[in-house]
């Protein structure tokens, strides 16, 4: 590992001033310490700008170095790795950025005094242009020092004779007009950097769509190939009711419809990681959002043959803007453009903290899978569309991106358990449990995302077994470049909905000519027409669900799923109802002696001291009895039943308390 640090230090070619323009080649100067491993040896050092290798040095004991490079995006970043004797490579290191400056109108910017060793100011803004009363927030925490010792002070003036220190901060501007906001920043060797940003205050409301603004797709336009986008509100932070839907899905490669249970206005649509039932990589792909709901499959990459099992997945769907929760935490649902090159998405006001940030690609502009990669932060998020390694060097089309920013924090959301936690665990290529903050009443709903890029490699994340209490993940790196699978450690998050309602565990059995069994690729399990649970073991005769508990009658079903995750014929109906005193299953095991089995008759099962069943087998060692559900304290034992039809003396006693 990259033991110590990484300094990068500017300089101009020809000596020209420190502004570096779009397209311009610069001389980069890279400092680093590095503590290697005993073997094998250190033969040199690569330099990767985004994700491809733009320099090297053949010196294992090398501790810089200066290459020549255009810096395309901003930012543009950059990771180091070592090379060794036996041809292989370290991980990378974590990325460090360079950044275009000589730019008045951006919202992310480098700004220096003409000096190569002073700060770098990144600053955000929620709003730049509103009604009064308008409150804006600043955010400078992503600035940094060129030198070792960091920064020691934010200074603003405000323009309206106001003024404030910090990193964060927020004004509010009362009265129309034009302000020019500026910031100075300070490092710990009083190294100084300066950077000014208008705010526009009207007193009608002038509402305009700014460079980064949400964008959600047509829903007049449903072609599959069309990259057409509409304007959606500006950044207007004014509250939206919450419309929430969460669902899950099981998807191939085909593509499949979901319909939403209510229409919306402006659905912005994310989903959570597919199951691992195929160990294949993949990418899930959406299209044609409209107010009624969306198409969605599973894609694999160009290496691999396109056929992919069936995967299951949840999907959240939200109304576009912002709401308040009853505990006053804050979701943003919204849209954008997004590419392949590093954008700075503000939110429409800062969170108090920094966010669970979730994501989905929701076009096909591209006919190769892409993916989203977003970095975080109270005011906005950093975020990169990623193809195939294989692909690094070919343009991408825009895409169509829907994200969710959710508050971190539990609680409960109508008759749903919530839970949003934004630094839930760092994880690699191996499979890793992850536990929740607090155990649910069963398996939730589960949307984990990577909130990092310390990895240059096109990663996604995978879901294994997830029960009330954990989940496992795993970082999945595809394979169009190269047979390596290990990518360092990331930052994930995740958001978990589950029913708050009484649940029960419910197991099924049925029986299936095993003639058939290479016909079908599962079974699944129906209450009342709804999907409860399923299996992709084709050998399963028995299978538990957890389901939530209603009134009235409930209505069971099995049927068999067949290829391309169609359903076959379904079984007989068996009907259930808990308005009634419907008898129970109730299973019996106990140990007793083999030598004295022929001395016994058998075993018998008394609930309160009476008999509730029985068995003349005396090798028994469990009994399953049909009993009515207890409505009071009761107490079990179980007794042999001795030749003359005696019972012996009772086993220990178990107390039911319902």
């Amino acid at each position: 590992m990259f033991s110590l640090f990484v300094r990068v230090l500017a300089f101009i070619f020809c000596c020209l001033p420190a502004l570096i323009f779009a397209s311009e080649p610069q001389s980069i100067h890279i400092e680093w310490g590095y503590t290697p491993p005993s073997e094998p040896a250190v033969t040199g050092f690569n330099l990767y700008q985004e994700g491809v290798c733009v320099c090297e040095v053949e010196d294992g004991e090398a501790s810089s170095m200066d290459c020549t490079v255009t810096l395309e995006s901003d930012p543009t970043n950059f990771t180091l790795t070592a090379t060794f004797a036996d041809g292989t490579e370290s991980p990378h290191s974590a990325p460090f950025a360079f950044f275009k400056t000589g730019s008045t109108d951006t919202d992310t910017v480098n700004a220096s005094e003409g000096t190569d060793s002073a700060p770098v100011i990144v600053l955000t803004a929620s709003l730049a242009e509103d009604i009064s009363p308008l409150t804006v927030s600043f955010d400078a925490s992503n600035s940094y020092a060129l030198l070792q010792g960091g920064l020691s002070s934010y200074t603003w003036n405000f323009g309206d004779e106001n003024s404030g220190e910090g990193a964060l901060i927020t004004h509010t501007y009362t009265t129309a007009g034009t302000y020019t906001v500026l910031l100075v920043v300070t490092d710990s060797l009083g190294n100084q950097s300066s950077l000014s940003k208008q705010v526009v205050v009207s007193d009608v409301d002038s509402t305009t769509v700014p460079e980064n603004a949400a964008q959600a797709s047509d829903p007049e336009n449903s072609d599959a190939s069309d990259g057409g986008t509409t304007d959606s509100a500006s950044g207007d932070s004014a509250l939206v009711n919450l419309h929430l839907e969460v669902g899950d899905v099981v998807v191939t490669t085909a593509w499949n419809h979901v319909s939403f249970e209510e229409p919306y206005e402006q659905p912005i649509v994310v989903t959570g990681p597919p199951s691992s039932r195929d160990a294949d990589p993949c990418v899930v792909r959406i299209r044609n959002v409209t107010s009624e709901g969306f198409d969605i499959r599973i894609a694999e990459w160009t290496n691999q043959d396109g056929v992919h099992d069936a995967e299951r997945l949840s999907y959240l769907v939200l109304e576009e803007g912002r709401s308040l929760l009853e505990d006053g935490s804050m979701v943003e649902a919204g849209a954008f453009a997004g590419n392949t090159t590093w954008q700075n998405i503000p939110f429409l006001s800062s969170f108090p903290s920094v966010p669970v940030v979730l994501a989905s690609v929701c076009s096909i502009n591209n006919d190769l899978p892409v993916i989203g990669r977003g970095v975080p932060s109270t005011s906005g998020f950093s975020f990169l569309l990623q193809g195939a390694e294989s692909e690094k060097n070919t343009e991408k089309a825009e895409e169509i991106v829907h994200y969710v920013a959710w508050e971190p924090g539990q609680g409960e959301l109508g008759d749903a358990q919530v839970e949003a936690v934004s630094e839930a665990a760092t994880l690699t290529d191996a499979w890793e449990e992850v536990a929740f903050a607090e155990n649910f009443l069963q398996a939730p709903a589960l949307f984990v995302a990577i909130q990092s890029k310390l990895g240059m490699d096109t990663v996604t994340p995978r879901l294994g077994n997830i029960s009330r209490e954990k989940c496992k993940v795993q970082l999945q790196e595809e394979q169009s470049l190269d047979e390596e699978t290990s990518h360092i450690g990331e930052q994930v998050a995740y958001l978990a909905f589950a029913a708050t309602a009484p649940v029960r565990l419910a197991t099924f059995n049925w029986t299936y000519n095993q003639d058939y069994k290479d016909e079908i690729l599962g079974f699944r399990v129906f209450a009342n027409d709804e999907e409860l649970c399923d299996t992709y073991d084709i050998e399963a005769r028995s299978l538990s669900c957890i389901m939530i508990e209603s009134a009235g009658e409930t209505r069971f079903s099995i049927a068999t799923i067949d290829a391309e995750d169609d359903l076959g014929a379904t079984s007989n109906i068996i009907s259930y109802n808990t308005g009634a005193a419907s008898p129970r299953l109730a299973t019996f095991s106990w140990d007793f002696e083999q030598t004295e089995e022929k001395s016994i008759a058998g075993f018998a099962i008394l609930v309160d001291g009476k008999t509730l069943c029985s068995t003349d087998d005396p090798s028994a060692r469990e009994l399953t009895c049909t009993m009515n559900q207890p409505t009071e304290t009761a107490s079990f034992t179980v007794r042999a039943i001795v030749n003359e039809g005696e019972l012996s003396a009772s086993s220990n006693s178990i107390t039911y308390t319902p």
